[in-house]
């Protein structure tokens, strides 16, 4: 049984880093377009959680939709990073100013009926 010659170090490394490139440099074109309120930690939530959008749903759109171009590849997974970090920093704004914590207190102090 023939199977692939183990890769070295060096090798894997640029292998990860091939897969890595698209979405980091589309996280990090899209961070400029973050909301003005945005905090760092914000900004580096929203770029770690499109580069992981990247390379979750890059590869399914690759696979749903044939494109057999590693050029085209990588350019679907910059995309998905640029816009996943677009809209899970929308996501995150949205929350912060429903004020989840609030809600959550009030929910739990009902259930424990505790006084405010």
């Amino acid at each position: 049984m023939a199977g692939e010659p183990p890769q070295g170090l060096l090798e894997g490394a640029i292998a990860l880093a091939s897969k890595l490139w698209p979405p980091v440099v589309g996280a990090l074109i899209s961070i400029q377009f973050q909301p003005k309120e945005a905090t760092r930690m914000d900004r580096a939530f929203a770029a770690a959680s499109g580069v992981g959008l990247s390379m979750i749903l890059g590869p399914a759109i690759v696979d749903w939709t044939g494109v057999s171009s590693i050029a085209v590849a990588q350019g679907i997974a910059g995309g998905v990073a640029l816009f996943g970090l677009i809209v899970i920093a929308e996501i995150v704004a949205g929350l912060k100013a429903m004020e989840i914590g609030a809600i959550m207190r009030d929910f739990v102090r009902s259930i424990l009926r505790i006084n405010k």
